[in-house]
């Protein structure tokens, strides 16, 4: 899975080939997460 040490690579699905593995809802999801997450610290 990929983890908050990852999240600014995630953000660019261009660069990271995995998405297309990924269903695009739980991706938004993950996303938007990790913003929220960004924003608490």
């Amino acid at each position: 899975m990929v983890g908050p040490a990852t999240f600014p690579m995630a953000i660019r699905p261009q660069e990271m080939p995995v998405t297309n593995r990924i269903p695009i809802q739980f991706y938004h999801y993950f996303i938007e997460n990790s913003i929220a997450r960004r924003k608490k610290t």
